[in-house]
């Protein structure tokens, strides 16, 4: 929590990749690569394999921290930054190789369809400088 900057992750594909998460956390899961490792990969028979890793994986996965970073907040300026950080803005992937995951999209559809308490309530600010 001490550090309440926004931070820039990368895709890992159990190594570092140089590609940006577009999120600020790093994410690692079995990614389709090419041999260079430094692009997503597309096959004729796996060209969904990426976005369906993203979809079903990473933004539930994602999902969960916010729900439990939630937890954390005391109701100081410092602790509502850092959970305000951790929602990107939707157009931080249009540059980045990551952008066919559409993860920033797919992140906030499940977050509006499924309902999620995701915003800041009286309990989360009453005990703060807030």
């Amino acid at each position: 929590l001490g550090n309440t900057k926004p931070l820039n992750g990368s895709l890992f594909c159990f190594l570092p990749m140089s590609i940006s998460s577009c999120l600020p956390v790093h994410l690692n899961a079995h990614f389709l690569v090419d041999d260079s490792r430094k692009h997503l990969d597309k096959l004729p028979n796996l060209g969904e394999w990426n976005p369906t890793v993203a979809e079903h994986i990473l933004v539930p996965s994602y999902i969960d921290l916010i729900l439990k970073a939630r937890d954390h907040v005391d109701g100081s300026k410092e602790t509502i930054k850092w959970f305000y950080n951790l929602f990107p803005n939707l157009t931080s992937d249009e540059t980045s190789e990551a952008s066919s995951l559409k993860i920033n999209h797919l992140l906030y559809e499940h977050l509006i369809n499924e309902n999620y308490p995701i915003l800041l309530d009286k309990r989360c600010i009453a005990n703060g400088e807030v």
